[in-house]
C-alpha cells in the first residue's frame, strides 16, 4: 500500500465529512454512512471508502484526466457524483439520498460536495509532503 495515497484518501474523507456536515447532506455517500448505525462506524466507512476511491483515482484517472490537480480532482468528483446518480436511478438503496423528493437543492449540494472532495483528494496527492 502506498502511504501517500492512503493518507490523501483519509484527509479527503475528513474534508468530505466536514463539508457534508456544513451542507447537511452527504448525497450519494449517505446510504453507505448509515449502514453501521452509529457515528463511529460511519466515520470509519468514510475513511475506508474515500481511501479506496483515492487508489482508483491515482491508478486509473490521475493520468487520464486533463488539467491541474484541482481540475482533475474536480472532474473525478463529478464522475463519482454521476456514479451515485446512476446508482440512485437503479437502486432503491441509494434513491432517497440521491433524489430526495422534498429538497432538490440536495442534488446540487452533493455535486459541490463531490467536487470539493475530489479536488482536495487530488491536491493532497500532489502535495510534496
Amino acid at each position: 500500500m502506498d502511504t501517500k495515497i492512503t493518507r490523501s484518501g483519509i484527509f479527503a474523507a475528513v474534508i468530505l465529512l466536514l463539508v457534508g456536515l456544513a451542507f447537511n447532506t452527504y448525497g450519494g455517500w449517505e446510504p453507505i454512512f448509515k449502514l453501521p448505525g452509529n457515528t463511529a462506524g460511519a466515520v470509519l466507512l468514510a475513511l475506508i471508502f474515500s481511501t479506496l476511491l483515492s487508489y482508483i483515482y491515482f491508478y486509473w484517472f490521475n493520468n487520464f484526466l486533463p488539467g491541474t490537480a484541482v481540475i482533475r480532482g474536480a472532474l473525478f468528483g463529478c464522475l463519482v457524483w454521476t456514479f451515485f446518480l446512476v446508482l440512485g436511478g437503479l437502486s432503491s438503496f441509494f434513491k432517497d439520498a440521491v433524489y430526495p423528493q422534498t429538497n432538490t437543492s440536495v442534488i446540487f449540494l452533493s455535486l459541490v460536495l463531490d467536487v470539493i472532495w475530489g479536488s482536495s483528494l487530488a491536491t493532497f496527492l500532489e502535495s510534496k509532503s
